[in-house]
């Protein structure tokens, strides 16, 4: 097995990114959620269907081992941030792996000219209001509560990510997830939420999906049934896959059945 690869950085005109980067073809990205960092889709290079695949794994700005930035955190700056990155590192052609709020970048990458994207697989991916409750909660606290709520998690991380496993880890393991939490900027992670809140619910993260020409596979955990988003999603011809054993965080709870899928 190849194993983890070695981090890099790369310094963006918005601010340095981190990233892992295996080299092969096809071209994969995957972006982690909110509150998230590359790291959480680290068993993907244990799995033998990723072999020979080029995969980058990356850290958005404010969160992981990314840098901060004086400008307010928007999903377009994160975009041209990653654009850049992709052309440093020759990568045009991408097939796009987004977890929860990352899918909020697709209106984004989309209108790049100089990126073909593919293929687009949703890992439990904010597209309606429903998807946003998190996000709408941060979004409608005071500046007080916000500070006293992001200390919390910050504080528990190991409590909050293990809520969200359907599976018994190590607790070493759980804490080396859990980091990402205690990694992620502040002002960061509150004007990300303000923002993801604004675009789920608005519907402009699913209407740019009606005309994307490549196939889009949406992952559901197995655990979350209650969800209108099934009957939508069929009306797009967009592929379901439901992921059994599964919370959330999919990849996390089975990463062999939601890896495999994505590449084979």
């Amino acid at each position: 097995m190849p194993g983890l690869p070695i981090e890099k950085k790369y310094n963006t005109k918005y601010g340095k990114i981190s990233y892992y980067k295996q080299d092969g073809e096809p071209n994969y990205v995957f972006v982690h959620g909110l509150g998230g960092q590359k790291d959480l889709f680290s068993e993907l290079f244990n799995i033998k269907e990723s072999h020979n695949k080029g995969i980058l794994c990356v850290d958005l700005l404010g969160y992981g081992k990314s840098g901060d930035i004086k400008e307010k955190y928007s999903f377009h700056i994160q975009a041209e941030a990653l654009r850049e990155l992709f052309l440093n590192l020759g990568i045009t052609k991408i097939n796009l792996v987004l977890h929860s709020m990352s899918s909020a970048l697709t209106p984004h990458f989309l209108k790049f000219n100089d990126l073909e994207i593919s293929q687009i697989f949703l890992l439990e991916g904010n597209l309606f209001e429903e998807d946003a409750d998190w996000s709408h909660k941060i979004s409608i606290m005071s500046d007080l509560e916000y500070k006293i709520y992001f200390e919390k998690i910050q504080k528990c991380s190991y409590l909050l990510l293990s809520q969200q496993l359907q599976s018994s880890y190590p607790e070493e393991q759980i804490n080396k997830w859990a980091q990402c939490y205690v990694n992620a900027n502040e002002r960061a992670f509150r004007e990300t939420s303000e923002e993801l809140y604004e675009v789920t619910s608005n519907g402009s993260i699913i209407k740019t999906l009606y005309n994307f020409p490549g196939k889009i596979v949406y992952f559901r955990g197995g655990k979350n049934q209650d969800w209108s988003g099934y009957d939508k999603l069929k009306e797009l011809d967009i592929d379901i896959i439901k992921v059994e054993n599964a919370g959330h965080y999919l990849m996390l709870d089975n990463p062999r059945f939601v890896y495999s899928k994505i590449f084979e």
